[in-house]
């Protein structure tokens, strides 16, 4: 004998979720005792079927009981003569070619999760964030997701219908959810996101619904303390010197709480560098007053700018690092006047001359 399995088929019972399988026993070789023949499903033994005997070239069909559908997609072979009790011309011919059954389902996933910080207290509380994918092959109808905080359940979101590739992010302020913020308890929490947490989306694969992440406190990270050098109002002065030149005294002061490296303070006027001094190191707290000049005025007045660091080479607090400027007008001052008793000799001295030239020549004439 030699028996065969032919015309493997199968039919839905209740589509997507059962079906049968109906395949044909034939003898191709001489009479065949009685037999078993086999159904598996992903490799596993699903039904048997008992076969009769059967003469040269008779046939036997079976269809098998309702058999339920696997994650959207089951492999099917049907093996003859599963116990290997016939005498069998060929024994490499006793399994049929695979058949695959599959339905197209939506897939709800988590495929992100994420929590951030409320700031208002950093470390201590905290919201979540997540989206849910529909990575199936069809549309997913809509569910709802379900948010845990070690294990229990502190809220839940309507998910709408999503096509196939289409995500649905939940976090605060989006189409008005609102998302609880979660006060961290002692050590860790351990958030879990499930999709279709009601069971309501007939899936591809019911075992891929949830993700997890956990929540430890940020570790306090202490920022060392930092200089700060300002320009300060009452350090300024100035000192007007011959021919319309003047002098400008100013204050540097490290305002911040970390000490100063030496640094270098430029002066501006009318926006070009004229000239720089040296600035000693400065701890917190400690000022220096430099002078720098002297400087021709231009045009009546002057803008000067005074900048600390202005090679920037003093790492101060980030915020303040726009605070290192400072500037003053200067107005100008006319050259200095001759003194008022020179003028007045030189007037005496003209009016004596005259007075001598008018004597001598009245005398002539007389």
């Amino acid at each position: 004998p030699d028996l065969v399995v032919t015309d493997v088929s199968t039919e839905w019972v209740k589509v997507g979720e059962t079906y049968t399988v109906t395949f044909t026993i034939e003898n191709v070789g001489g009479a065949a005792p009685p037999s078993t023949a086999a159904i598996y499903i992903d490799g596993v033994v699903e039904a048997t079927a008992d076969i009769p005997a059967l003469a040269a070239g008779a046939t036997h069909e079976v269809t098998s009981e309702a058999i339920t559908l696997t994650v959207g997609r089951d492999t099917i072979k049907v093996y003859a003569d599963h116990g290997r009790v016939v005498n069998e011309l060929c024994e490499l011919n006793n399994r049929k070619d695979e058949e695959i059954i599959r339905v197209d389902f939506p897939d709800l996933i988590v495929s992100d999760l994420e929590y951030y910080w409320i700031r208002v207290v950093p470390g201590v509380r905290y919201r979540a964030t997540f989206t849910i994918k529909n990575q199936g092959d069809v549309p997913a109808p809509p569910s709802t997701a379900s948010l845990k905080i070690d294990g229990v359940e502190v809220a839940s979101f309507d998910i709408p219908e999503l096509a196939p590739g289409e995500t649905d992010t939940v976090r605060e302020d989006v189409r008005g959810r609102d998302v609880p913020i979660i006060t961290l308890t002692e050590g860790e929490d351990t958030i879990k996101v499930i999709a279709d947490n009601l069971k309501v989306v007939a899936e591809a694969d019911e075992l891929n619904n949830y993700r997890e992440l956990t929540v430890a406190p940020e570790p306090v990270q202490v920022a060392p303390p930092m200089p700060d050098l300002v320009v300060i109002p009452e350090g300024w002065s100035v000192e007007w010197v011959e021919g319309g030149q003047y002098r400008v005294t100013f204050t540097i002061k490290n305002q911040g709480e970390g000490d100063a490296a030496a640094s270098t303070t430029g002066i501006e006027i009318d926006g070009e560098e004229k000239a720089t001094a040296a600035i000693p190191a400065l701890a917190a707290g400690q000022r220096h007053t430099a002078t720098a000049g002297p400087f021709t005025i231009t045009d009546g007045r002057d803008i000067v700018r005074v900048i600390a660091d202005t090679d920037n080479v003093v790492q101060e607090t980030p915020v303040e690092e726009g605070n290192n400027v400072r500037e003053w007008p200067v107005e100008g001052q006319e050259a200095p006047w001759e003194a008022p008793w020179a003028i007045i000799a030189g007037l005496i001295g003209a009016v004596v001359v005259v007075g001598i030239v008018v004597f001598a020549v009245r005398r002539r004439m007389s």
